[in-house]
């Protein structure tokens, strides 16, 4: 839709933020690599999107990783739900209730959750 055409100059940095980070936080105010641009094309009537930090984002993703999670799971094991938690930015922490077949099920799911 944008295309922004430039160049990073190696060693050339500029002071910013602070910018809010994933987990709701602010980062540190420091330098940051900057880009040149050279040239901006676009095609007709472009559509531009913005994220910012904000809950509403991350819930909407964390539902996504509670299915991605869930079906690479299920493949494995006996998952009853998986649920993607606030307090870990809905990416970080996740709960995985699972019917226990065998033991060695509980540690089957969380090597599982971390390969993915």
């Amino acid at each position: 839709e944008i295309v922004l055409e430039g160049r990073i100059i190696p060693g050339k940095r500029e002071t910013e933020g602070p910018f809010g980070e994933l987990m709701g936080y602010y980062g540190h105010v420091a330098p940051h690599p900057i880009i040149e641009i050279d040239g901006v094309m676009h095609r007709d009537n472009p559509i531009y999107q913005t994220a910012f930090p904000c809950r509403e984002e991350h819930v909407s993703n964390g539902m996504i990783r509670e299915i991605e999670l869930y079906y690479h799971l299920k493949s494995q094991l006996d998952v009853v739900d998986v649920y993607v938690t606030e307090g870990g930015g809905y990416r970080f922490n996740a709960i995985i209730s699972i019917r226990k077949q065998k033991e060695g099920d509980a540690k089957t799911a969380i090597l599982a959750s971390l390969g993915l």
